[in-house]
């Protein structure tokens, strides 16, 4: 129980506040945090068996300052990075929906072009993927069956006329 030596970089004081702490089990390794004067000090309470039977230990002791100072700039560092990989990532995100949906707009640009007037319109699907030139050749075949549904009502109402100007 007796101190023999210290390190000079502790101030006396908190050496004090360390030897006026009671050890609950002075025979075990302890870690306190000691505060003084805005600062944090960690200490290690290491016993050991020496010469004879006698029991030794070693108190270590350590600003905490230097510690919290690189967690600050780990937590920055890591926000950081995070924010730059989610800018990232939403920019290559947004480019490659682009690029997927580039044959889907151009379908439906062009279906929206298409009315009862220009129903000899169809969809280029070459360069189109496999799943776009399915919905191409859909399309286009519906297309197909309203423009003859509408040349049989043309017809038909060409023939109601006509029967009726007879």
């Amino acid at each position: 129980g007796e101190l023999l030596s210290e390190s000079d970089n502790i101030p006396p004081e908190v050496s004090r506040q360390w030897q006026n702490r009671r050890l609950s089990k002075p025979n075990r390794v302890q870690i306190h945090t000691i505060h003084f004067q805005g600062k944090s000090y960690r200490w290690i309470y290491y016993p050991f068996k020496g010469p004879g039977d006698g029991i030794y230990f070693v108190r270590l002791a350590e600003s905490s300052d230097a510690v919290h100072t690189f967690l600050n700039e780990l937590i920055v560092l890591s926000v950081a990075t995070i924010i730059i990989v989610l800018l990232v990532t939403s920019f290559l995100g947004w480019l490659l929906t682009q690029r997927v949906l580039k044959p889907v707009n151009a379908v439906v640009d062009i279906a929206q072009k298409i009315s009862y007037k220009d129903l000899d319109l169809r969809i280029d699907s070459t360069g189109a993927d496999e799943e776009i030139q399915h919905l191409i050749k859909a399309f286009n075949a519906m297309i197909d069956r309203l423009e003859k549904s509408f040349e049989h009502i043309n017809d038909f109402s060409s023939h109601v006329a006509h029967e009726l100007k007879t």
